[in-house]
């Protein structure tokens, strides 16, 4: 039981750390060379920058995905976690902020369906 308080401690402040270290980088990101690889994409395939942004959010977005999942992580853990990530690319203007703001809906809505089959409803 006490591994267990203390691998839930560890999980809180790696999300606390990467929720610390995540503000500056995404300061910093704005005028560095992390803006030119959409373009370098959107022109090597012949696609809208938009499009490009998109496609190298859901390939970060699946690797940290894949990683937690091989690290058997709660689930909590690993929502705050991709949440923070989906955050930083919100702030470095890879997403939009109304496809962050839709994702903590359907995760909310998740959440109230598990809670309404725990207590029964």
């Amino acid at each position: 039981m006490k591994s267990n308080h203390i691998r839930q401690l560890g999980i809180g402040l790696l999300a606390l750390i990467l929720g610390l270290v995540f503000a500056p980088v995404a300061e910093m990101a704005l005028a560095s060379p992390i803006n030119d690889v959409p373009a370098g994409l959107a022109a090597s395939l012949g696609i809208t920058p938009q499009t490009a942004k998109i496609i190298i959010s859901i390939a970060i977005l699946a690797s940290v995905g894949f990683g937690l999942s091989l690290m058997r992580l709660n689930q909590i853990a690993v929502i705050i976690i991709m949440m923070g990530l989906v955050g930083a690319m919100v702030a470095v203007g890879y997403l939009d902020l109304w496809l962050m703001i839709l994702i903590v809906i359907i995760v909310a809505l998740a959440f109230a369906a598990k809670a309404k089959t725990v207590f029964g409803g």
